[in-house]
């Protein structure tokens, strides 16, 4: 499992990649068929910065939750260390298996893994909201934040050029 402090830098490095190949295929007329592959990469690249950022946004907010002294939190490690477990099973499904290319493989088991996850993190959220608001912020704000990572990751595979991005992927996910 790679440290989210590196993420970064493996982004830094894909985009440098992607940039030197989309300049090398740009003047070779065989390789301006592969410009289509180059977009959709562009899109994936973007979409894995939006996680990581998010991921780091979770890891922080676990930092703060359960390292305080004082107020336990209302989410337990144990049902938090649980559903990180399911998100990784979702990450897996949604970007692929380490070593292996970044792709959606079954968008059907990711769609039914996003829906578990989502049903059981609104289950959790309605137990949390039986107390005090002020006692569960910073649970119900963290299952918030694994909400929208569930929903990153069920997008992930739907590569729609123009639909939601902008007209030029490649161009712009370098950016």
């Amino acid at each position: 499992m790679m440290d989210s402090r590196n993420l970064r830098t493996v982004a830094d490095k894909a985009r440098t990649e992607l940039v030197a190949l989309a300049e090398s295929s740009a003047f070779n007329p065989r390789g301006r068929r592969i410009r289509v592959a180059l977009d959709d990469d562009a899109i994936r690249l973007r979409r894995l910065s939006g996680m990581g950022i998010q991921i780091r946004g979770i890891t922080g907010a676990a930092n703060l939750q359960y390292d305080r002294a004082g107020l336990p939190p209302a989410l337990t490690a144990e049902r938090f260390a649980s559903l990180l477990a399911d998100l990784q099973r979702l990450g897996r499904a949604s970007l692929g298996e380490e070593g292996t290319p970044v792709r959606t493989t079954s968008s059907q088991e990711v769609d039914q893994l996003a829906a578990d996850l989502d049903e059981r993190l609104r289950r959790i959220a309605d137990e949390l909201a039986a107390h005090r608001p002020g006692d569960v912020l910073e649970s119900v704000s963290l299952l918030g934040r694994i909400q929208y990572v569930v929903r990153q990751m069920r997008g992930f595979g739907r590569i729609s050029i123009g639909e939601d991005e902008d007209d030029d992927p490649l161009t712009d996910a370098l950016r």
